[in-house]
């Protein structure tokens, strides 16, 4: 996999051989509003082809809801999408709170492949990625968190690849798309280039 990095308002460009030696280009650039529709389109199709990955499920995801969502991103956080050839088949977004006393925290978070397009190494470098622009160009940031429910473990194991520590539990949090309570784990990493105001 061939990667170029590139400063912020730069896409970052990598490139990999498909299963039938094909080469697929695919970018990982910040979202913007113009993509509301794809976002739209990805959570309804992660959430009806793996139930209990996402909090919602796929009755509860409106257009009116992601573009909430996409508006904290885009004031108060940090979207990346993974794009191959204008199609988006990955997102990863996350956002501050609105109050001052939490503004060094990122959470809220929602990470999604496109079924198609998983355990290819795409959400490795997704997330490589994100990480790296939280470093280099989000200096207030410390904490990252996600909340990952403790049934998926594939998750948990993947998140603690790229760095994140199990913090704590929160017990019986999430009723699941069975109808069960489980727990919700708080991972989290922290910024090493974080500089205090």
């Amino acid at each position: 996999m061939n990667t170029m990095l590139t400063n912020k308002a730069s896409p970052v460009h990598f490139w990999r051989k498909s299963e039938h030696q094909q080469e697929v280009n695919v970018i990982i650039r910040q979202a913007t509003l113009d993509d509301l529709q794809q976002i739209y389109q990805l959570y309804k199709i992660v959430a009806q082809n793996s139930p209990g990955n996402l909090t919602q499920d796929d009755s509860e995801i409106t257009l009116s809801y992601v573009l909430a969502e996409v508006n904290k991103g885009l004031t108060r956080g940090l979207i990346l999408v993974l794009e191959n050839q204008g199609t988006i088949i990955g997102y990863l977004k996350a956002f501050t709170s609105e109050f001052r006393c939490q503004a060094h925290v990122l959470t809220h978070a929602t990470m999604m492949i496109h079924p198609s397009w998983q355990n290819q190494g795409y959400g490795e470098k997704l997330m490589e990625t994100y990480l790296k622009e939280i470093k280099q160009n989000m200096p207030h940031i410390l904490r990252f968190e996600l909340l990952p429910h403790q049934s998926n473990q594939r998750a948990i194991r993947f998140y603690q690849r790229c760095g994140f520590l199990i913090e704590s539990l929160a017990h019986q949090k999430i009723r699941n798309w069975r109808g069960n309570f489980e727990n919700e784990v708080i991972m989290v990493w922290f910024n090493p280039n974080f500089l205090e105001n």
